[in-house]
């Protein structure tokens, strides 16, 4: 049965152990992780609303990468109401952290004739 198991790239022991052999060091290519860290690096960041029929008007940091946004966080700079009431933040509805997704879909076509 090992000669099996052996025959799977899983299953064969590689690289230096440590920690009594719970652990491994692998030497793999790791290029993977450049397109993880583009993913998240951004040109400038924007401070916006979402425009979605929202009467809070929440205020979101927009990192734009290109001219188009890659991400957003909820701005926690909000002014404190009252010293008795807790603090309001972070504001933002799910409606508003969705709106990217709605910018970078296409428009919908027009009928001809329209």
């Amino acid at each position: 049965m090992s000669k099996l198991l052996d025959r799977f790239r899983y299953f064969k022991q590689k690289g230096e152990t440590f920690a009594n052999g719970h652990g491994q060091v692998y030497n793999n290519n790791r290029d993977w992780e450049d397109s993880y860290r583009q993913r998240w690096q951004f040109d400038k960041i924007v401070r916006s609303t979402h425009g979605v029929n929202c009467t809070g008007s929440c205020s979101w940091k927009i990192y734009v990468k290109n001219g188009l946004v890659t991400w957003e966080t909820q701005q926690t700079d909000y002014p404190r109401t009252r010293p008795d009431l807790p603090n309001h933040e972070p504001r933002g509805c799910p409606r508003g952290a969705s709106y990217p997704v709605s910018l970078q879909r296409q428009p919908p076509e027009v009928p001809a004739g329209a």
